[in-house]
């Protein structure tokens, strides 16, 4: 039986979870499914990945590689993500495959590279946070960086000739790119885009992916820190 990768995202949209399997040249995303509900992760993510194995047929330990969405996104969600994806891995680890291995990706740098590469033209994918901050993936020139938006601070940080793409509503930066001139505004449904994700990542599994496989707990990309991190920031 061939070996399986498993696709985890708690960053763009609810959980996300996704199942391949393949080799460099036949990469196939056998199950993915994403919550209906943003803040239903905790309690779905492991009923989705217990679906995705019983319908694949598979055990756990025929997952050899695990990728997690490191972020940027919500910090609960993330923690979320991470926790479960480590957790699960480590369960691999200890029982009967101790070659397998984790490594994380941002899925919202996923996202921009994958719509700049489909457009041909820089892009820039946008994730809400609050209504005044939010986090962007860049694309240009065939490389992809993450910044944080703060909108009072203005949006000079993301050049004004991209693609400007918004993973949902964000009345805020609509307006922002009204009074900039931006022609090339497109809101899009997080959810279908979280699915997305899932198959853009799988087909970067192969063996020159490129990702940092590892096995210890990919570190978190928070653009922004909790509350209570920042209030315990502040008072230093």
């Amino acid at each position: 039986m061939p070996e399986f990768d498993l696709i985890i995202d708690t960053s763009i949209f609810g959980a996300a979870v996704g199942l391949g399997t393949g080799d460099d040249s036949s990469r196939k995303l056998i199950f993915s499914d994403v919550t209906h509900e943003i803040q239903d992760s905790a309690r779905r993510l492991p009923l989705i990945v217990e679906q995705a194995m019983n319908q694949a047929g598979i055990k756990a330990e025929d997952i050899g590689r695990i990728v997690i969405s490191q972020g940027p996104g919500s910090f609960t969600g993330i923690r979320v993500g991470l926790a479960y994806a480590y957790g699960f891995f480590k369960g691999l680890i200890s029982k009967a495959n101790p070659q397998a291995k984790i490594a994380g990706v941002s899925s919202l740098q996923v996202l921009a590279t994958h719509f700049g590469g489909n457009l041909g033209q820089d892009v820039a994918v946008f994730l809400p946070s609050t209504k005044t901050t939010g986090y962007a993936a860049t694309f240009s020139n065939g490389n992809s960086s993450l910044l944080p938006l703060d909108l009072a601070k203005g949006v000079d940080a993301v050049l004004l000739d991209k693609v400007w793409l918004v993973l949902g509503a964000w009345n805020g930066l609509s307006e922002a790119a009204q009074s900039a001139g931006i022609q090339t505004f497109q809101n899009m449904d997080p959810r279908e885009n979280a699915r997305l994700a899932l198959g853009v990542i799988n087909d970067r599994l192969s063996a020159d992916s490129g990702l940092a496989w590892s096995e210890v707990m990919p570190g978190a990309i928070y653009l922004r820190k909790s509350t209570v991190e920042e209030k315990a920031e502040a008072g230093k």
